[in-house]
This record gives structure tokens, C-alpha cells and sequence, in this order.
């Protein structure tokens, strides 16, 4: 039996009169779905509308062969989450599509233009989907044209060129099996790198860019069997003295660096330190004499190189007497300068114009005595040794 009111069709109308008072209420509720055919309401679960879910992406990007490719597709509307799939075609070889979250990614292994249709559905089985073309590229290679220079040293930091094409930021130049120190991809054609510490011989320049492709100029770089050698440069120290602060480095080439240095033999005069890494000499010294040690450099692979040095420490010099108001203005040029050095007789009186001829004559140590000049010519005396040259003068009795 059907509800009073009720008719069968599409389009449903429930109407109940009352009469409140001498008025007609009259209500009408058209049920625009679910009215079946029996005449009785039916419940169905909504569908969304078609025209509202829809793919939003337009395009998907060329792809490079051997290069890494990332792309997603995208929908508005519906009800996430979205399922995605493909069908009439294929995508690229090396490339999936994630179905929960609509990214392509890989790495495409084939050139070529590759059309398929992409889908996606949401929570409540709408559907929707359109056509896409993926292009796929070829990648070229790089190639290297020159290596400028061709050599360079064993310990490395040598600048060096490498021209060609097709070279990527970001690309690895190893020289052998060595990575370069330093490398900058200045254009598509122009690599800038530092050498690294290499063994003695011919090693190949390999540039290899982020994609994985590389360029080798066989046998592009030598390395020079002397600059293995591992030396100390350094040939004689300057003469310190007493009370005066002093200042020497020690020098070496070849070897693999970092250096590290240390006296092996003898000792360094008092108030003297030797800095193990940077090789130098420095402080106050105490003590005057001649001291005679060995300093050692050793680099990263523990070869090491040794070598003698002699260092003098001259006695601290003093001030002279006062000026005299009476000393003479002039004194007679080429004093009578008696040295007790040995090579020169005793007593021998050697003239000397400057201090150039007389240390060619008789040395650097030396004791001088002037009988010509008493004290109230000293600062005659003084000035006339300082003009001849002469810089390091300790007046007193010998």
C-alpha cells in the first residue's frame, strides 16, 4: 500500500492541506532523485559532479637521456586521495609514475616522443584524464680539446686549463686516479682546476659531468720525476744578535706537503724555537757564539729530507761615550785598522777605505784597534766606520 500523497516517478510531491483557521497551508518537498518506481523515496550515495575533478597539469617537460627526470602530474576537485595510472602508450623507458602521488621520475633511457593517456580517480570513484607527450632528448657527451699546461709538479698546485665542450656545472676532474684539488666549470667549453699531490710519470684528465658521461685526453699531464724529490731549500741562515729579536724560515720543495720540521743534531742558541709546521726560526736569542745544528722536514708520506746550518749570534752592541765639543770635525781619510783575525800577521796594519775592502781583506770577525784615534775622537771614529759601511761596531778594550 502506497504513503497517501505519493506518486510514482521521477519528479515526486507530497502535499498535505490544512485548514488552520479558515487558512490553506499548502507544502510541497520535490525530491529530485531517488523516486522509484514503486512509488517509494530510495537513498543513494552522491556523485560527484564530472565537470569539477579534472587534471590540472597542461604539460609535462622535455627529458635528457642518462639525466635524472622529475615531473609530476596534478588534479583539482573530487575526493582525495587520487589513484593515477596510464594507458594507450607508454612512458619513457626508465621512467615509473607513482600512483599515489602522480610524480614521474627516472632516468630515461631512450630518446624519442612518448604519448600515453594518464587517469586519476578519487575516494569516491570519480574519473578523469587526459593525453600527455613526454620528449626525450639525447644528452651529448663532453669532450676535452687541450690540457694547458701538460706538466706540473708532484706536490700539486698547478693551475691548469681544460678546454672542449659540453662541459656541466658541478663537474669531477680526476688527473690518474686523483681528484683535482680545486675545479670550476667556467663555460660549457672551459674547465679551471688545481692539481692534486700526483706520483712521478703520465696520468689521463677525466671530466666527468653529474650525469655520468665523461670526456679522457689519455696521457694529458706529467708530473716532473725532480719535483718528488722532497729538499730543503733553504742555504744558510743570517747572523742573530744577543738582545735583539731575530726572524729566519726554512724552505723545502717536493714531498707531498704538509711539511713538519725539527732539529735531528746540535741545538738552537738560547731564546731561539723552531715551529714544526711552518719551518721558522724565531725569538730573542741570549747567548752570543756560533751555533751548529741539523734541522729535518718531513712531508705527509713520512719522506724526509735533512740538512746542516751554522747560525752566529753576535754579542749585543753598546752606545759610546759622550760627545766631545772638542772632537774635530774632520778626520783624516783611511785609518791604519790592525786585525787579529787569522790570515793576517799580527800586527799587520791593513788600510782600508770602506768596509767592503777591508772584510775582503781580512773577514767579517774581526778585532780592530785604531792607535791613531783617542777618546776624544770617538764620534769622528764612529762616524767615519759608519760611513765606510761598517753596522754592527762594539767599542771597548781588546
Amino acid at each position: 500500500m502506497r504513503p497517501r500523497g505519493f506518486m510514482t516517478g521521477r519528479i515526486c510531491f507530497l502535499s498535505t492541506a490544512h485548514l488552520f483557521s479558515s487558512m490553506l497551508a499548502f507544502t510541497a518537498i520535490i525530491c529530485m532523485l531517488g523516486c522509484g518506481t514503486t512509488g517509494s523515496p530510495a537513498s543513494s550515495k552522491a556523485v560527484t559532479d564530472p565537470a569539477a575533478f579534472h587534471i590540472t597539469t597542461a604539460s609535462l617537460p622535455v627529458g635528457t637521456t642518462t639525466a635524472n627526470y622529475a615531473a609530476a602530474l596534478t588534479a583539482s576537485g573530487g575526493t582525495p586521495p587520487y589513484f593515477w595510472s596510464t594507458s594507450n602508450g607508454s612512458l619513457p623507458g626508465g621512467i615509473a609514475l607513482n600512483s599515489a602521488t602522480g610524480a614521474i621520475a627516472g632516468d630515461p633511457t631512450a630518446t624519442g616522443n612518448f604519448s600515453f593517456t594518464a587517469s586519476v580517480q578519487d575516494s569516491r570513484s570519480a574519473n578523469a584524464s587526459g593525453n600527455f607527450t613526454i620528449n626525450v632528448v639525447s644528452n651529448p657527451a663532453p669532450s676535452i680539446s687541450s690540457v694547458t699546461p701538460t706538466a706540473g709538479s708532484a706536490t700539486g698546485g698547478t693551475a691548469v686549463t681544460i678546454l672542449g665542450a659540453n662541459f656541466s656545472p658541478g663537474a669531477k676532474i680526476t688527473f690518474g686516479s686523483y681528484q683535482a684539488s680545486s675545479s670550476q666549470t667556467i663555460t660549457a667549453n672551459q674547465i679551471n682546476v688545481v692539481t692534486p699531490a700526483l706520483p712521478t710519470g703520465t696520468v689521463s684528465v677525466v671530466v666527468q659531468n653529474p650525469t655520468g658521461q665523461t670526456a679522457m685526453a689519455a696521457n694529458a699531464f706529467s708530473v716532473d720525476p725532480s719535483s718528488a724529490h722532497l729538499t730543503i731549500t733553504t742555504a744558510s741562515l743570517s747572523s742573530a744578535t744577543v738582545q735583539s729579536a731575530y726572524s729566519a724560515t726554512f724552505t723545502a720543495t717536493g714531498g707531498n706537503p704538509p711539511y713538519s720540521w725539527s732539529i735531528t743534531q746540535g741545538q738552537l742558541p738560547a731564546g731561539l724555537a723552531l715551529s714544526a709546521s711552518a719551518g721558522t726560526l724565531t725569538g730573542t736569542p741570549t747567548n752570543s757564539g756560533n751555533f751548529s745544528f741539523t734541522v729535518r722536514v718531513q712531508d705527509s708520506t713520512s719522506a724526509s729530507a735533512s740538512a746542516a746550518f751554522s747560525l752566529n749570534v753576535l754579542p749585543a752592541s753598546s752606545s759610546g761615550p759622550s760627545s766631545n765639543s772638542n772632537t774635530p770635525t774632520t778626520v783624516p781619510p783611511g785609518p791604519v785598522l790592525t786585525s787579529t783575525v787569522q790570515g793576517v800577521p799580527p800586527g799587520a796594519a791593513v788600510q782600508a777605505t770602506s768596509a767592503d775592502t777591508f772584510v775582503d781583506s781580512v773577514g767579517v770577525d774581526t778585532h780592530w784597534s785604531f792607535p791613531a784615534y783617542g777618546g776624544s775622537n770617538y764620534n769622528s771614529l764612529m762616524t767615519l766606520l759608519i760611513n765606510s759601511g761598517i753596522r754592527h761596531i762594539r767599542d771597548g778594550a781588546i
